[in-house]
């Protein structure tokens, strides 16, 4: 009795062991099941699998509005096995957003890169080395930080950019009016002039005194101690000591 006892509690552990591995690989999120991916973006939006020009897996997302695509590196011949995701969004600014507006936002975040392309797209992007798998919390958390990135660079690039060029659009010169056209009344027969009496002299007038010089108005002064506007989602950098 005892023995089978120990059998049974054995092949009880076995099992629970073997139910726990399972369940720790389910957990495992690396570039190798691109829809396994997928299903963690559905979890805060929208996505579905396509592929990229050269055959690879690829994801279309959207996260609270904001379209993205995902694309996989490092597959094998076969376009699988893949190591690594590159996340990327873009929007078509025609020159809304400046150069000096991209770099100010990549100096002031440590997640995330952005840049201008040669057809005038601001792109924003991001990537994960997913080789030896990562838990499926921490790959939720990388989704969640690329909404936070998306959303920072859209209100702080984008939306910035679009407004200045309404700005801009709205402040068009005011058209001349056009005199309207009059018809020319006819012309009185004029009268004969009569001899008029000669105007007396006109006395010279006291010349003004001169205006007292008014002081220059001084510059509004920014109220001290004011600290500078900062996104919400700011990360600051640490000072670089240099070589």
């Amino acid at each position: 009795m005892l023995l089978k006892a120990l059998a049974g509690t054995a092949i009880l552990g076995v099992a629970l062991a073997m139910s726990g591995a399972a369940r720790a690989d389910d957990d495992l999120i690396d570039a190798t099941n691109p829809e396994k991916l997928a299903e963690i973006i559905r979890g805060f939006g929208s996505a579905r699998m396509d592929k990229a020009a050269d055959e690879t897996p690829a994801i279309r997302g959207r996260i609270e509005g904001n379209a993205f695509s995902v694309y996989f590196y490092g597959c094998n011949d076969q376009h699988e096995a893949c190591q690594s995701i590159n996340l990327t969004a873009s929007w078509d600014m025609a020159g809304a957003t400046t150069l000096d507006q991209v770099n100010a936002w990549n100096a002031d975040k440590r997640f995330g890169r952005a840049y201008v392309d040669d057809e005038g797209n601001a792109i924003v992007e991001t990537d994960i080395n997913l080789a030896g798998s990562v838990t499926y919390e921490n790959m939720e958390g990388d989704i969640d930080w690329w909404r936070i990135i998306m959303a920072d660079f859209k209100a702080n690039v984008i939306d910035v950019g679009n407004a200045s060029q309404e700005e801009g659009e709205g402040e068009a010169s005011p058209v001349p009016e056009t005199p309207a056209a009059t018809t020319p009344a006819p012309a009185a027969e004029a009268a004969p002039a009569q001899p008029s009496e000669p105007a007396p002299a006109a006395t010279p007038a006291t010349p003004a005194a001169p205006a007292e010089p008014s002081e220059p108005t001084s510059a509004a002064t920014p109220a001290e101690g004011a600290a500078p506007q900062r996104s919400p989602f700011s990360i600051p950098r640490k000072p670089n000591p240099g070589n």
